[in-house]
């Protein structure tokens, strides 16, 4: 037996004194544990038109009636010719920005998808986008995004931008709403790198073009169509509502025959740049208060929460997270949703268990008619789920029901 040191010898307590400043030291777990295993509690908050799940508890009232304020403006405001869709929109909030980098590609601060696999458009943000700003900012960006999916299920890259960028100037102060102030940043961007040709600007549809001198030049692309060419943008917005997104090309030229030469057009939009007015609407908010109803949620769905935050970054990759929420709670549904999608449909015991934990939802009985196919259960299936659907107005898979 070696020696014995003695535990309150100056050696002893520097190295204990140290490690203990390197313990306060280390930064947070990105990804705290589930909440069986002592990480944050999840909850779902639901609105009409939202519902958020996150593992921040304290802020699902202030997050979710944001969102509902959001919507109100862009709605109201918007050029939809009275088409908005009525599903919910569901929306992953983890409790701040580090825990959200784990899922998404670096440079992005939030994520709207329309995300088949579940039939409703979904976000996915940080709860403490609130604290600040810019943040705020984006998060009216990507709700913008999803809130126009209904009434424009398919958008052109330029425009979806551009829309999302115009709406994310909303400056909210008690229920007056001011839209189209440009926001600093990008006007820095547009005084520093320049407008840029409509040609390039309609060809860029990935990532890697999308930097700040695009978002810059299509903020200004929208307020400049909305200031000099109210009229067209509201038949393109038309016209994007019921054209294929193969067609989608040529409504450029259709809805704006005095823009139909780009050469023209970018004459006209640079030179609105260096002297046209800006247009800025104001909106007095009708809701001040929305009902909210909460429900604790279990270790499965965290990990469904976590496995779809990545599905809708990319939909052909299973998430590790989601084969965990379906090991862990066989009848966990949206995770059953998203495996049926990536792997054709689950096995047909398993949506028989879904069905059975959920007979009121309309998603079972579609997992169990995509596991059989046919025959006279999946007639049945089919006819329940048909009637779910119809009863509480939901967003449906295309050609799903007569």
């Amino acid at each position: 037996m070696g020696p014995v040191r003695d535990r309150s010898s100056p050696g002893y307590l520097t190295w204990l004194v140290v490690g203990l400043v390197m313990l306060a030291c280390r930064p947070p777990v990105a990804v705290p544990p589930l909440p069986s295993k002592g990480g944050p509690v999840w909850i779902e908050a639901a609105t009409a038109h939202f519902t958020v799940w996150t593992d921040a508890p304290d802020r699902a009232h202030e997050l979710v009636e944001t969102m509902e304020r959001v919507r109100e403006v862009v709605v109201a405001t918007a050029l939809f010719s009275g088409h908005v869709d009525t599903s919910r929109t569901f929306v992953i909030a983890f409790a701040n920005k580090q825990e959200l980098g784990e899922y998404l590609p670096k440079r992005f601060d939030g994520f709207a998808s329309s995300a088949g696999a579940l039939f409703q458009p979904v976000i996915v943000v940080a709860a403490d986008s609130l604290d600040d700003t810019a943040h705020r900012r984006n998060l009216t960006h990507e709700l913008t995004h999803v809130i126009s999916y209904g009434p424009l299920p398919t958008q052109p890259r330029w425009f979806s931008e551009a829309l999302a960028t115009f709406y994310e100037t909303a400056d909210f102060a008690g229920n007056r709403v001011e839209i189209g102030t440009p926001t600093q940043g990008r006007l820095q961007q547009l005084h520093h790198a320049g407008a840029i040709p409509l040609a390039r600007i309609f060809a860029c549809n990935e990532p890697a073009c999308m930097d700040a001198t695009f978002y810059a030049n299509v903020q200004a692309l929208f307020a400049f169509l909305a200031a000099e060419h109210g009229a067209e943008l509201g038949e393109y917005m038309k016209l994007l509502a019921v054209t294929p997104a193969a067609q989608q090309d040529g409504l450029w030229a259709r809805a704006f025959p005095s823009l139909s030469s780009l050469a023209d057009a970018d004459h006209a939009f640079h030179a609105w740049i260096a002297h046209g007015t800006v247009p800025v609407r104001q909106y007095t908010l009708q809701n001040e208060t929305w009902k909210v109803d909460t429900k604790p949620l279990s270790d499965a769905d965290a990990l469904a929460a976590r496995g779809t935050a990545r599905f809708v970054v990319d939909s052909t990759v299973l998430p590790a997270e989601i084969t965990a929420a379906s090991s862990t709670d066989p009848s966990e549904i949206v995770a059953r949703m998203i495996e049926s999608r990536v792997t054709n449909g689950i096995p047909i015991d398993a949506a028989r268990g879904v069905v059975k934990s959920h007979p009121a939802d309309w998603r079972a009985w579609f997992l169990l008619v995509r596991a059989l196919h046919d025959g006279p259960e999946a007639h049945d299936a089919h006819v329940t789920a048909c009637d779910l659907i119809a009863k509480n107005a939901i967003l449906a898979p295309p050609n799903f029901c007569p």
